[in-house]
């Protein structure tokens, strides 16, 4: 993977909600129970693992993504090598 220091994200590159619908239950379940009784540390728990869990999916599609960009250069490159033969 090649990347640079000076990237720039000019979109949003974590995504919670497909975690966070996923597990739906267990996410509604703790925040009523941190409104109720103020157990806000199970939630918080909870959501840092929505955020690992995303970043991480994230971190795979950027990479993949980074791997198809290469492909397709080599590809164009071959290409354009072969017809200058």
């Amino acid at each position: 993977m090649t990347t640079s220091a000076s990237a720039k994200l000019d979109a949003p590159s974590l995504y919670l909600s497909p975690y966070l619908e996923q597990h739906r239950g267990a996410y509604v379940d703790l925040l009523l129970r941190a409104s109720k009784t103020g157990d806000f540390g199970s939630w918080v728990r909870f959501f840092l693992e929505a955020v690992a869990a995303s970043a991480t999916e994230s971190i795979a599609r950027a990479e993949a993504l980074l791997g198809l960009r290469d492909r397709y250069r080599d590809r164009l490159s071959s290409a354009r090598n072969s017809s200058l033969l």
